[in-house]
């Protein structure tokens, strides 16, 4: 996480200190927003659309200002409140596949035997990077191009102790980097002086390359020497969709 901070709080110094002291920055609008937001993001492509998924529900500190009348650039800081998280398994043996709270146990009742079976994965705190046009000088509408570096906090355990299949020990934990470019929609209704009122929709096309967990797990229904394999939900990329409803104030 300190590799995600460290640029988060050097851009965002710089950015403030340009945005208060700079007086020819002063001449057209700077803007200082929170939003809150509908964060989706979806695992397993090509599976389930009930499969693995995150639904949270997150704050965004944004930070940005606009030299000219139709460009803006800036900073949103993203801080989950709420994650809500489900999961689904279909593996290779017997149909087999498993849901959040559902256990291990597949539709031939072949048991794994688990004496604790856990899986979570987590949004964590995250930085976007915004170029923003505006469709003409007098336009509050608005195309967003974004660049976000996030991560998510991954677990997954799997304890067993039986007397027919091999103990098994698990307790996985790991943080996954994640960027990607993207690309939003919205508009920015001035209810006063100083303030406004906006809503906008955006879609993140994310990336990672690092390798997470995969372990075999013997069941007392097939052969160890053919189990079968549990293994990350992180596709090497992700959808991340956001809805969101914010008010700011225009400096």
């Amino acid at each position: 996480m300190n590799s995600i901070f460290s640029p988060v709080r050097t851009f965002l110094a710089v950015l403030i200190l340009l945005l208060f002291t700079n007086k020819a920055v002063k001449a057209q609008f700077s803007y200082g927003g929170v939003r809150l937001s509908y964060h989706n993001v979806r695992f397993d492509k090509g599976g389930d659309f009930e499969g693995t998924r995150l639904n949270d529900f997150v704050a965004n500190l944004d930070l940005l200002h606009r030299p000219i009348r139709n460009f803006a650039f800036g900073a949103s800081v993203r801080i989950p409140i709420v994650n809500g998280f489900k999961y689904q398994y279909i593996l290779d043996e017997g149909n087999f596949e498993t849901i959040t709270g559902g256990g291990i146990l597949n539709e031939d009742q072949v048991q794994y035997a688990e004496g604790d079976f856990y899986y979570n994965i987590k949004n964590t705190v995250s930085l976007t990077f915004l170029g923003r046009v505006y469709f003409d000088t007098e336009s509050n509408i608005y195309l967003d191009l974004r660049y976000t570096i996030a991560s998510y906090d991954e677990t997954f355990t799997f304890e067993r102790s039986s007397g027919n299949l091999p103990n098994r020990d698990i307790n996985y934990q790991n943080s996954v980097s994640t960027t990607g470019i993207g690309f939003g929609v919205g508009y920015n209704m001035r209810i006063s002086d100083h303030f406004y009122f906006g809503y906008a929709l955006a879609v993140d096309f994310l990336g990672t390359d690092e390798v997470s967990f995969e372990y075999d797990i013997e069941s007392d229904g097939f052969s160890s020497q053919n189990p079968t394999t549990i293994k990350s939900k992180i596709d090497d990329s992700q959808t991340a969709y956001e809805l969101s409803a914010s008010i700011g104030y225009i400096l």
